[in-house]
Order: structure tokens, then C-alpha cells, then sequence
């Protein structure tokens, strides 16, 4: 299947992407506008299209399909309606290009200068930290690793743990993005020159 977006006769390439859990949605960005996909119909068209006043600079769909979550160069992440495209949250964020992700339990996660973690279906914030601008959550949504050293983090209650690298670390040898493995067993970050990747133990930590 191809699919093509035509805005003033131009065809755009695709910039962000998320996919959704069973393959059925996949949200692209260009620019300003954010485009998703229901790749059940066999049309090749999109579903929807908007366009941001403040860009799209990373973007997430919920676990159920529900929601797609999208940041840009403002002080907002606009949560939208999958349905339909229209937004139905407005949340306050700090600092541009942070991860954006959901986790298991439908709960929000907002990487910047301040990371902040929303209960979606209220939505009110359930706890913030300062200076996480990439993380990664575990597959059972109980811990968030993020940050330059890798703060480990209760999902549940935002309690820091500790730190997986040192103070002593040097500035090129700071983490600069997580990623768990599907089955949760490992964890990997990428530094300047370097990936690191950690066992994770029985009781879920590194």
C-alpha cells in the first residue's frame, strides 16, 4: 500500500510516525500538520489531518487508539481525539522536542525541562521531575528510566530511586535515549560514541 498526502499539489514525505498497538493507525507528521492513517480501509487516504500553530515535534497514540497525544515548539501538548481529530486536553509542558509517551495503565508521560506524568481521563498531573527530556517506561508501566544518568523513577508515586550512572560521568558519556525491550529483560541508552545496555532484574529494576 502507498499512501500520499497532497497539500497544494505537493506530495509530502513523512517526518514523526507512531504506530498504534495492533498496526491499525499510523500517525505521520509534516511540518505543522499531523496526519493519521487508518490503514484498515485500504484507501491510502488519511483519516484526518490538522495543522498546529506551534508544530509538530513529537507525537504518541494511548494503548487503547483513543488519543493521540502531540508536542511542538510552545508551552502545550495538545491531546487529540483519534476519532476525529479534535483536541480534547490541553496540557502545560516545558522545554521542546521532550519524549512523549503513554504507558500501560493510559497515563501520560511529558519529557522536558520539567517531565511531568497526567492521569489523561481527569486530566491532572501526578507527579513532575526536573531536567527529563528522554525516558523510557518499563512494559508493565512500573518504572521510568530518563535523563542524562538515568534516573530510575517509581511510575506509581514519581519516587526517585537512583541514578544508573555516576556523578563522576563524564558530559560525552551522558545518556541521550532509552528504550526497554519488548519483554522487558533489558535496557538500552545511546551516548555520543556508545550503547550501554543493562540486565533488568527480577524485581524490574536495573
Amino acid at each position: 500500500m502507498m499512501m500520499k498526502y497532497d497539500d497544494d499539489d505537493k506530495v509530502h514525505a513523512a517526518g514523526l510516525m507512531a504506530w498504534s498497538r495492533d498496526g491499525a493507525l499510523l500517525a505521520t507528521s509534516y511540518g505543522s500538520s499531523l496526519i493519521l492513517w487508518d490503514l484498515r480501509g485500504g484507501s491510502g487516504g488519511p483519516r484526518w489531518v490538522v495543522h498546529m500553530d506551534d508544530g509538530v515535534g513529537s507525537v504518541a497514540i494511548s494503548p487503547d487508539d483513543r488519543l493521540i497525544a502531540l508536542g511542538g515548539a510552545g508551552e502545550t501538548v495538545h491531546v487529540l481525539d483519534a476519532g476525529t481529530g479534535r483536541v480534547v486536553h490541553e496540557l502545560e509542558s516545558e522545554g521542546d522536542g521532550g519524549t512523549l509517551a503513554f504507558d500501560s495503565a493510559d497515563r501520560l508521560a511529558v519529557g522536558g525541562s520539567v517531565f511531568r506524568l497526567w492521569d489523561i481521563q481527569e486530566p491532572k498531573q501526578l507527579w513532575a521531575a526536573k531536567g527529563i527530556f528522554t525516558f523510557a517506561i518499563s512494559p508493565d508501566g512500573s518504572f521510568l528510566v530518563g535523563g542524562e544518568r538515568g534516573g530510575l523513577y517509581s511510575v506509581s508515586t514519581g519516587t526517585l530511586l537512583r541514578y544508573l550512572l555516576p556523578a563522576s560521568t563524564d558530559f560525552h558519556e551522558y545518556c541521550r535515549t532509552w528504550a526497554f525491550s519488548p519483554d522487558g529483560k533489558h535496557l538500552a541508552c545511546w551516548s555520543y560514541d556508545r550503547v550501554r545496555v543493562w540486565r533488568v532484574e527480577r524485581a524490574g529494576t536495573p
